[in-house]
């Protein structure tokens, strides 16, 4: 009994001498869990100035309440003989186009928040029309006796436009959600025009009375608001990629109003 004791305690004690001897295997990664080190995903910086160009397509709402009003004051304004009641209907309400523009901006980045300003310029090109209906009317004034036809338009043609926005975002890996809001500014050529054709009779016969009104505004400026979002996707370096919609909405313009909706496709790239 006494000897198989001693044996056990020098087994024991040669147990643990070999034990004392062998590396320590807790901190192996493998022992840590599903999760490695240097397997985790980095937050891309998008701190900085940036520039880039986009193509889009653009859907306009057009408005044109407040043309006929201008439109009767253009007519009593240029004949004696117009009709002062006109009437008429907006030729197009809606419509398209396609083209290209450009953006910049700056973003300043707190770990996954993004708050910037960008601008950005767009070339358009859609026109609208508020189309008088023709009227006929005898006017007897001065002892002259006019038979005459009323007719006429108002024109307004967005030639570009663009805005400057607050951004907002939030990073995601290296994509960039984002929300927009700003102010809106454009120019349209605008015109207004008013024809007044039939005869006058002075006491001698009836000869061919003609008189036309004309009022042009080329390059009219037009303010607005405008709001909307979109998403950045970076690619490598600077360089990445940009998919938007906005909406720019401008207030009335010589009776005139714009609702621009885009939706754009563009590159850029970050300094």
């Amino acid at each position: 009994m006494r000897r198989l004791v001693v044996v056990a305690f020098t087994m024991a004690a040669a147990q643990a001498a070999y034990a004392a001897d062998l590396p320590d295997l807790t901190n192996l990664p493998i022992l840590r869990g599903p999760v490695r080190d240097g397997l985790t995903t980095s937050t891309k910086n998008w701190n900085g100035f940036y520039v880039g160009g986009q193509y889009g397509v653009s859907s306009t709402n057009f408005g044109t309440a407040g043309a006929l009003s201008a439109l009767d004051a253009l007519a009593a304004s240029t004949s004696v003989a117009a009709d002062s009641t006109l009437t008429g209907a907006q030729s197009n309400d809606k419509t398209t186009a396609s083209g290209w523009g450009g953006f910049a901006g700056y973003n300043a980045q707190w770990t996954d928040a993004v708050l910037g300003v960008d601008v950005n310029y767009n070339f358009a090109g859609q026109q609208a029309s508020y189309i008088v209906t023709p009227s006929f009317t005898t006017v007897v004034t001065g002892g002259s006796t006019y038979n005459t036809t009323t007719s006429g338009a108002a024109t307004m043609k967005i030639t570009d436009y663009g805005s400057a926005r607050l951004r907002a975002g939030w990073a995601v890996d290296c994509f960039l959600p984002y929300a927009t809001v700003g102010v809106a500014l454009g120019r349209a050529d605008m015109t207004r025009v008013i024809n007044v054709n039939g005869t006058v009779d002075n006491g001698g016969g009836p000869v061919p009375y003609n008189a036309t009104g004309v009022q042009t505004k080329p390059g009219a400026f037009l303010y607005g608001y405008s709001y909307g979002g979109g998403l950045d996707l970076a690619l490598f370096k600077g360089l990445f990629m940009r998919a938007e919609v906005e909406v720019n909405r401008f207030t009335t313009a010589w009776g005139m109003d714009a609702t621009v909706t885009s939706a754009r496709l563009g590159a850029g790239y970050k300094f």
